[in-house]
């Protein structure tokens, strides 16, 4: 998903109708920093992006200091979250590297298109392979005819992994 913030909320809100189904859950929409973004098409156009990459590909090189920013930046809202009174066994983290987390990863779903042009299905079930070879709970889902981009049904399965988690 490219957008952040308040778009990736507009653009969930259009896919499910809003957010009624799960009224006991509070969400963030944390918006990434605009920055130079590599990869074609974006050619270093700047883009609300988290981190830098040069090229979808397998190899491709990363900006390891943007992705520490990242994730500082999230760790931050996760932190004043837990000061706002939710409980931290309550939190689901999405999107976020979890280097400099002291406790545990908590389950981690993934998504992903059998036709998406920008990450291979035998990534994701490689990184989901990895997970659970180091004992995280990972739930995986697979979507037959879908690209790159969000879903309803991909909302509606991480809404019930969310409900399953911190229940």
């Amino acid at each position: 998903m490219s957008e952040s913030g308040s778009e990736a909320k507009t653009y969930i809100e259009k896919l499910i109708g809003g957010f009624s189904e799960v009224p006991n859950l509070r969400f963030v929409f944390p918006t990434a920093k605009p920055i130079k973004f590599s990869p074609f098409p974006w050619n270093g156009q700047v883009s609300n992006t988290w981190y830098d990459i040069n090229a979808f590909r397998l190899n491709a090189v990363e900006n390891t200091q943007q992705v520490e920013e990242a994730g500082e930046y999230l760790r931050r809202i996760v932190d004043e979250q837990i000061q706002s009174g939710v409980p931290s066994h309550r939190i689901c983290r999405l999107l976020t590297t979890s280097k400099g987390f002291s406790r545990q990863l908590p389950p981690i779903y993934f998504s992903i298109g059998t036709l998406d042009p920008l990450v291979r299905v035998s990534w994701v079930e490689s990184t989901v392979k990895l997970f659970r070879s180091a004992g995280i709970p990972t739930s995986l889902k697979v979507m037959s005819g879908t690209t790159h981009m969000l879903t309803k049904s991909a909302i509606e399965g991480l809404f019930k992994f969310i409900e399953l988690t911190i229940t």
